[in-house]
């Protein structure tokens, strides 16, 4: 995996992804989630567990941030094409 990052515009400042790192990278700053990648472990817990996409790892998050902005529901194209990466990745 990949350090995760926050795509500041999405985030809605929900917290789900702070009580869900097992590091404690996350905190929030300005009502903005915010990742120490530093403490960041590549887990990915805060990647599922935000409800916007606005958190992504690695070149992941070109496809997060297009899937938010462009079509917040993923067409039957993109849907394989995320399980196709995925499958590839794991």
């Amino acid at each position: 995996m990949a350090k995760a990052f926050i795509d500041k515009a999405a985030c809605v400042g929900c917290e789900a992804c702070v009580g869900t790192c097992p590091v404690e990278a996350i905190v929030m700053a300005e009502s903005v989630a915010k990742i120490d990648v530093d403490v960041c472990i590549e887990c990915g817990s805060c990647v599922f567990a935000c409800p916007t996409s606005a958190i992504s790892q690695g070149e992941d998050k070109i496809l997060n941030v297009d899937r938010h902005f462009i079509n917040p529901a993923p067409t039957s194209t993109q849907s394989s094409m995320i399980e196709e990466k995925w499958l590839k990745e794991y």
